[in-house]
């Protein structure tokens, strides 16, 4: 390669990472760093989703070794996607779960619901109240139905990557 195709491939690379820079600090309120959402700081109902439905897969695994649900994330080898997202799994046995994903930031709280029986319709209200959020004022949606089956939930979610 000669000399001036050089220097004009190397221009040309450096006005792509100048511009590239430019729009990144621009589409971040003029701040060095990465946008906002690429921290996933904003949170709304579909992420709660989200990570409810990251749990189905593990807990139909950890089930077929085990031979019931489990409570402990740790067990499942669950990790959120999200940093402003707690997921709590409320009570589990051998026939369902009851999982509760929480924004305390953006105060909503999403719960997932899976099986029968009385793992499956736990309460969760207490759980709530005890966050220390405004619990009137806390948005809540429902995931799932008790009666929904994980093959239900896996197949309106797509493959979990």
């Amino acid at each position: 390669m000669n000399r001036e195709r050089v220097l004009t491939v190397a221009g040309g690379f450096v006005a792509v990472v100048m511009v590239g820079l430019l729009s990144y600090t621009t589409l971040n309120g003029r701040t060095l760093g990465p946008p906002r959402h690429a921290h996933g700081d904003e949170v709304d109902h579909g992420a709660l989703a989200r990570e409810l439905r990251g749990i189905v897969r593990d807990q139909e695994t950890y089930r077929e070794r085990q031979r019931t649900y489990t409570t402990n994330l740790d067990e499942l080898g669950f990790e959120s996607h999200h940093p402003n997202i707690t997921v709590t799994i409320r009570a589990a046995d051998k026939h369902g779960w009851t999982a509760v994903a929480v924004s305390r930031e953006a105060r909503l709280a999403c719960i997932m619901r899976v099986g029968e029986g009385g793992a499956a319709g736990a309460e969760v209200d207490p759980y709530l109240a005890g966050l220390g959020v405004d619990f009137e004022r806390v948005e809540t949606c429902e995931v799932s139905d008790a009666t929904v089956s994980p093959s239900e939930i896996l197949g309106s979610a797509g493959n979990r990557s």
